[in-house]
């Protein structure tokens, strides 16, 4: 697919986004580790997109009350933004507090 290849990994975490948002989770999984695999595929290392399609899967996780599935995805993706973006970046942020509503939700099941 060469150049167009990151644009078929944005569309599908897209798509996924939006079957998750219908709670068809059993679709969007596998489109959002398509989307993973085709970014780890395509930067070497650390990267951005990479952390935050391992965001999407973990929320997707955590949507679904897998959290011990979502939580070292969050991880990973929160101390990879943190190294390459900074502390203070809103994608930061956004994975900080998604990451810590999977541990209360962990600790404190319904």
């Amino acid at each position: 697919m060469g150049d167009d290849y990151p644009n078929v990994a944005s569309s599908l975490n897209n798509l996924a986004g939006l079957y998750e948002r219908q709670g068809r989770y059993s679709e969007a999984e596998p489109l959002h580790e398509q989307a993973l695999e085709i970014y780890k595929g395509l930067f070497e290392g650390d990267h951005p997109d990479v952390a935050i399609s391992l965001n999407n899967l973990a929320g997707l996780y955590s949507a679904q009350g897998r959290y011990s599935e979502a939580e070292p995805l969050y991880k990973e993706a929160l101390k990879m933004l943190e190294q390459l973006l900074g502390a203070g970046h809103p994608d930061v942020i956004t994975v900080r507090q998604n990451y810590a509503d999977c541990l209360r939700k962990m600790s404190c099941p319904k």
